[in-house]
């Protein structure tokens, strides 16, 4: 297998377009994305892990997280980012 390097505005852009895919779907993906974010979260740029983060409670302010055993995934992956305190979510 070929290690791939991937970094910088790549990643950044890369984990977005991930999130943006696996969120709110009921599908396996949704777990496999937000461990991908809470694994690479310290390679992120803060402007990207803050949109992020935004996007994940705005989703579940509404209730569009997907099913109801990926709310607390995605709580997981806030506070992997950085996103501040969950507890009223």
């Amino acid at each position: 297998m070929k290690l791939v390097v991937i970094e910088g505005k790549e990643l950044d852009d890369l984990m977005f377009m991930s999130f943006r895919y696996a969120f709110g779907r009921r599908s396996y993906i949704t777990s496999v994305c937000g461990d991908l974010l809470i694994r690479y979260a310290p390679d992120m740029n803060e402007h990207t892990k803050k949109a992020i983060a935004h996007e994940i409670s705005i989703g579940i302010n509404e209730g569009h997280y997907g099913m109801d055993m990926d709310k607390s995934g995605w709580l997981l992956v806030i506070e992997a980012l950085g996103g501040g305190d969950v507890s009223d979510l």
